[in-house]
Order: structure tokens, then sequence, then C-alpha cells
């Protein structure tokens, strides 16, 4: 059986981390926090990989991850 990746859309990133939009952007733009990835062809919707931010975060707390 197949387990599919959980989508996490912006408001539900900002709450696991605790930042507000510019910061989190700003920690994308530096390469600290993982970017997002489009869901449409446009590209006006995008969302993270629930993995890669909960792996932030457990980076953070351990030590090997940046913080605010």
């Amino acid at each position: 059986m197949e387990t599919k990746e959980q989508v996490l859309r912006l408001p539900q990133v900002l709450n696991l981390v605790g930042f507000k939009r510019s910061r989190l952007y700003d920690l994308i733009r530096t390469g600290e926090f993982p970017a997002p990835r489009k869901l449409t062809r446009n590209g006006r919707a995008v969302g993270w990989a629930a993995s890669a931010v909960d792996a932030w975060v457990a980076g953070v707390f351990s030590g090997s991850g940046k913080a605010a």
C-alpha cells in the first residue's frame, strides 16, 4: 500500500513554525527553510511537503537546523 505525502498550505506552515509570512519567506530566500512546490500549472497555488516541514522543525529542536 502506497502512502501519500500530505501537502501543507501556507496557513498550516505558519501555524507549525510560529513565524509571520515575511519571516518564513526570508528563510526560504536564504535557503534555511524548504521552498514551496507549485500545485497548479500557473503556480498561484503552492504547498509544502509535510515531511519537509517536519524535518525542518525536528532539526531546529535537535540543534542541526537554524532557528529564527
